[in-house]
């Protein structure tokens, strides 16, 4: 279980718009998350502190190695919900 600091310290750095403190705790999540052996996690939110500064580029997830992703298919949404 990650420090709850760090969460948190991500999300005021996103609310405030604060670049540098939220590199700084995202770089400490993934260092937690990789001692932890949760390479996946570490490895998906790495690849997104990579795209600081090009807000169009899309994150490439390597694949599962048993072919899981294949079932996957991201759809956007077609419409708005009724309230």
């Amino acid at each position: 279980m990650a420090r709850a600091d760090l969460p948190i310290d991500i999300v005021r750095a996103g609310a405030q718009a604060n670049q540098e403190l939220f590199r700084r705790s995202l770089e400490a999540l993934i260092t937690e998350e990789r001692s932890n052996q949760h390479y996946v996690l570490a490895d998906r939110l790495a690849a997104h502190l990579h795209l600081n500064g090009h807000p169009n580029a899309s994150v490439v997830v390597p694949g599962n190695p048993n072919g899981a992703s294949s079932f996957l298919r991201a759809a956007a949404p077609s419409g708005v919900l009724p309230l």
